[in-house]
């Protein structure tokens, strides 16, 4: 009978201690229509630890068929948008496209650096979707699953890859290595 009382005690006391899990954030957007093509929807984390990668989950769709270009838009706070990236989507991808896209993030000293990612669809006609925005921070967080309509294996397929150096928001990398200690 004792053993059954600790059992339940350490079950107990297990879930109380339990961190709740870390939540990623869901955007979805749109529709497709005779306009053009539409993110229809996607997921990404809102935090994520340095030496990994941050991956973006997305679903575009284009009634004509004419989806050419993936492209993000990354801008860190405090020191602005770096260079426009553009991922050419292969024939397959032109009616609509299912994956992930995936962001290194490398460097050094960017705990607390904040980014956002903007990214959007074009066809060969030049028509835009909607952009999609997402904040992120830099932190210790453990990496987080996505929910299961981004778990299925059409997700796991990588449309491309972010290539942007994020800046440390507290080593300026000068002679007196950290901001703020030698003015």
């Amino acid at each position: 009978m004792r053993h059954y009382l600790w059992a339940g005690l350490l079950l107990l006391a297990a879930g109380c201690a339990a961190a709740p899990a870390p939540k990623g954030q869901v955007e979805v957007s749109g529709r497709p229509t005779a306009q053009g093509p539409a993110i229809t929807a996607a997921w990404a984390p809102e935090a994520v630890r340095e030496g990994t990668y941050w991956r973006l989950y997305l679903s575009a769709a284009d009634p004509g068929c004419a989806v050419t270009t993936l492209y993000a838009d990354v801008e860190q706070l405090g020191f602005g948008s770096y260079r426009l990236q553009q991922i050419q989507l292969p024939r397959s991808d032109r009616c609509g496209l299912h994956g992930q896209l995936t962001f290194p993030v490398r460097g050094s000293f960017l705990w607390g650096a904040r980014f956002t990612v903007t990214v959007w669809v074009e066809d060969a006609t030049g028509r835009k979707s909607q952009q999609v925005t997402f904040p992120v921070v830099v932190d210790g967080a453990p990496e987080v699953k996505p929910p299961a309509p981004y778990q299925g294996p059409e997700f796991q397929r990588v449309l491309g890859s972010i290539d942007v150096q994020l800046r440390s928001p507290t080593f300026d990398g000068g002679p007196s290595g950290f901001r703020g200690l030698m003015k």
